[in-house]
């Protein structure tokens, strides 16, 4: 099926690899070999690409720059779409249209040159737009839902690109609105607020930016916030402190003693490590305060 995929994919001419090491492709520096790493150019290849998958049979994966993945330590068999070179981005008079592969890095920068403010918060996130919109990421108290206009979709229940102006109603706290899967985000429109002052715009950006270094262990390989909150008012770092957390260990993979909410590679990790430690504290957390931890990282397997 694999074989049968390529075909089509050089057939379309939208660029792939084989053979690729899953290490470079996520923030925890952890994985094993992908088979098939698909890197559409636009939103069409990127249609064609998942479509194609779907025709074969095969299972696949949307990725960004990897920021909240952990890959299994073997062969990964599913195929992966990274969207990383769908960057386009255009000033509108309210604010920016981009496509779902931009950074939000470079989204802010853009964004604040041009006079335009409100995604400060976001300019300290290691992940992409696209990925933005299907967890709704968020950081210091904001959301990226609060700033969308719209979103342009492909929807796999008709197969149709749709325009959704209801994303910022449906989405709520590191949830999307859509069922996993069952669309893919184009773009988006974001509104933010004009006329303002870019040095002002950086140095807020600078400033959150500092707080974050001073806060989170941003000098080892993570995938950020391990779990969600089981609360929008109680932070998991908050929670995970109070329960001795820091310094837990399986294998290379530790609780950061910085900030409980993130798990770090501390050298040699592996999947398997980090798999063991989550459960650790989640059976940990569940017995001495009754709640259960949903994981914020997204799994992508290897073959057994």
């Amino acid at each position: 099926m694999i074989r049968r995929l390529k075909e089509k994919l050089k057939n379309s001419d939208i660029p792939f690899e084989q053979e690729v090491n899953a290490k470079n492709l996520s923030t925890f520096r952890i994985g094993g070999t992908v088979s098939l790493l698909v890197r559409p150019r636009c939103e069409e290849e990127l249609i064609e690409a998942a479509l194609l998958c779907r025709e074969t049979g095969l299972k696949y994966a949307v990725i960004g720059k990897g920021s909240n993945l952990l890959f299994g330590d073997g062969r990964i068999d599913t195929v992966l779409l990274q969207t990383t070179q769908m960057d386009a981005v255009r000033l509108t008079k309210t604010g920016v249209r981009a496509a779902c592969g931009v950074s939000l890095a470079r989204l802010f920068a853009l964004s604040a040159r041009a006079g335009f403010g409100g995604l400060e918060f976001a300019c300290g996130i290691p992940g992409t737009l696209g990925g933005a919109l299907a967890m709704n990421a968020g950081a210091h108290g904001k959301c990226i839902a609060q700033l969308v206009n719209g979103v342009r979709i492909f929807d796999f229940s008709d197969n149709d690109i749709k325009s959704d102006h209801n994303f910022k109603k449906n989405a709520s706290y590191r949830d999307c609105g859509y069922q996993a899967g069952s669309v893919l985000f184009l773009s988006a429109e974001l509104d933010l607020d004009a006329a303002q002052d870019p040095r002002i715009l950086f140095e807020k950006a600078r400033q959150l930016n500092a707080a974050r270094r001073a806060s989170q262990p941003l000098d080892l390989p993570s995938a950020g916030c391990a779990f969600k909150r089981p609360d929008p008012t109680l932070p998991i770092g908050k929670l995970l402190d109070e329960l001795g957390c820091k310094g837990m260990r399986c294998g290379g993979a530790a609780v950061s003693e910085k900030h409980a909410a993130f798990l770090v590679n501390q050298g040699g990790a592996n999947a398997k490590d980090v798999e063991n430690l989550m459960l650790k504290i989640q059976e940990k957390v569940k017995k001495e305060r009754g709640i259960i931890l949903e994981r914020e990282i997204r799994i992508i397997p290897s073959m057994p």
